[in-house]
């Protein structure tokens, strides 16, 4: 299949490129501003609508499937070019967009020129939704989906939409919320333990409570009746297993059939499913309790939101507590974001040197050691031939000693996690691979 990929900026030209790189070597050619790579024999081309509008005499218009990736880039800097691309196409084709607004008239617009059938798909649900977070004064706060919904809203639209998805945690919130507000009859039902217990009970055929044992009612004297029962059984299924042993089974999982219904994981789906369920009994309980749900969304909702100048330092620091590293953080302006990088640095150091403030001296004194060592070990090669051999021995002993960097950070102030960090050794790999891919058809370097 001859495709052409469009994604609107460089970087993610680069990323889509390197995934069929990956998956298909030597058939990826990549056209940006900068770089027109077209190999021969080439299947795929992945590129800017600018760039690539540039390079059609070169690729050819004969395309058997385009994906325009990020489609709202229509209203974009390269929209224009974009827009002149989509129109001599003529083949099957996939428009992306995850921020789009007017889907419907997007299509329409499509269907004046092209002569297929179009057919619109709308989802509105991630696979992993986002958990929504505000940096206030120097702590990163959880902020509610419920904070941008007011009673009106709620009545009369509710949440119809699906564009205000929770995590799993923000359905809890909200449950709890409700706990506190409405009266426990009406939504005892879907309370956590009582929804997620049927599931399993469904799912299993077993009775099992909250906690994943067996749901019983029995008296205390009947309760002890079964602990002794229990210890007999148990007794019992000691000697089986080790009789099993003895025969040299070594299958035990006919064992564990019933662990089955105390070791059931709730899904993303089955998560997803609990959230709607919430969100409808909220819905049916706005009309009916307004003012208990005026106080529900009022809790939900941030009591100020103050606009103050950022603490870079005081953000960052309170992402590494709460063990939200490693983080993007999204700045347009390029001189606004040295001037963080700059705040960042300066406010981690004063915060270690306030902490450990005979770190950096000891940092220091080892290296004066170190240089010391290296300069007997200099003298120790000048010394007679009798001794060179010895002397050299222990020469190279200290020379392989690494000097002491003056400039490390204090292990407590690292950012990210020792496992979620690339070390030198693993960014050199990937420089090289990029570099030195080669391309089936080609002897020169694949521009990845």
């Amino acid at each position: 299949m001859y495709m052409l990929f469009l994604a609107p900026t460089e970087p993610l030209v680069w990323q889509v490129a390197a995934l069929f790189q990956a998956m298909v070597k030597g058939t990826v050619a990549l056209v940006t501003k900068g770089t027109v790579f077209l190999p021969e024999g080439f299947r795929i081309c992945v590129g800017t609508p600018a760039a690539v509008e540039s390079a059609l005499l070169d690729i050819g218009y004969d395309f058997q499937y385009c994906v325009f990736d990020e489609v709202h880039d229509l209203n974009g800097v390269e929209g224009d070019a974009l827009e002149r691309i989509v129109k001599s196409m003529s083949c099957p084709f996939l428009a992306l967009s995850a921020t789009i607004g007017n889907a419907t008239k997007v299509v329409e617009w499509w269907r004046e020129f092209h002569p297929n059938p179009i057919h619109l798909l709308e989802y509105r649900g991630r696979f992993i939704n986002l958990q929504r977070l505000v940096f206030q004064k120097t702590k990163v706060v959880p902020l509610h989906p419920c904070a941008a919904v007011t009673l009106e809203y709620l009545v009369d639209q509710g949440f119809a939409a699906g564009d205000l998805a929770f995590t799993p945690r923000d359905t809890y919130a909200l449950w709890n919320a409700m706990w506190k507000v409405y009266p426990h009859e009406l939504i005892q039902d879907i309370a956590p333990e009582t929804y997620f217990e049927s599931l399993v009970q469904s799912s299993s055929g077993h009775p099992v409570s909250a906690t994943g044992a067996s749901a019983s009612s029995a008296p205390p004297a009947a309760a002890a009746d079964a602990k002794k029962s229990k210890k007999k059984d148990d007794k019992k299924s000691t000697s089986k297993k080790s009789t099993k042993k003895a025969k040299g089974d070594d299958d035990d999982d006919d064992d564990l059939d019933f662990l089955n219904p105390m070791c059931h994981r709730i899904t993303l789906l089955e998560s997803k499913q609990y959230e709607e369920v919430v969100k409808a009994r909220l819905q049916a309980l706005a009309a009916t309790y307004p003012a208990e749900t005026q106080t529900l969304l009022k809790e939900l909702g941030l009591s100020t939101l103050e606009s103050t100048e950022l603490d870079v330092t005081a953000l960052i620091l309170d992402l590494v507590a709460k063990q939200l590293i490693p983080a993007i953080c999204f700045q347009l302006d390029s001189v606004r974001c040295r001037q963080l990088f700059d705040e960042l640095l300066a406010g981690i150091e004063a915060a270690q040197d306030a902490k450990y403030p005979g770190y950096r001296l000891k940092l220091e004194e080892d290296h004066a050691e170190w240089e010391k060592q290296q300069e007997v070990a200099k003298k120790a090669k000048a010394k007679s031939k009798s001794l060179q051999e010895d002397q050299e021995r222990e020469a190279q002993e200290f020379q392989e000693s690494n000097a002491p960097d003056i400039h490390a950070p204090h292990p407590e102030f690292v950012l990210t996690p020792p496992g979620f960090r690339l070390s030198a050794a693993e960014f050199r790999e990937i420089k090289w691979q990029l570099r030195r891919e080669l391309s089936e058809s080609s002897d020169d370097g694949h521009p990845l």
